[in-house]
């Protein structure tokens, strides 16, 4: 379970959120850190047999930016399977 309570982190926040809470060390620069939430969600998946779920609190609070960062990390195998499970409350 990847927990967020407060989305005002930004699209770089949320990523940092999923690289941390599933053990790694998030990447300082926005464009490798993007790739890293991907394949750690991906990793998670394949090799341990867990779907990740993201739960985003006051999820009101999302602008565009972050609800399409959130899109895209669902968007995975071409759309055929997904890394993680999301739930946006609020």
């Amino acid at each position: 379970m990847i927990y967020l309570p407060n989305p005002a982190v930004g699209v770089a926040g949320i990523h940092h959120a999923i690289v941390t809470s599933l053990g790694g060390v998030p990447r300082p620069h926005k464009s490798t850190l993007i790739p890293q939430a991907a394949d750690a969600l991906a990793t998670e998946h394949a090799e341990r047999g867990r779907i990740p779920v993201l739960i985003i609190d006051e999820a009101h609070l999302l602008d565009h930016e972050q609800l399409e960062a959130v899109r895209m990390l669902t968007n995975h195998d071409m759309d055929a399977t997904s890394p993680l499970a999301c739930l946006l409350i609020g």
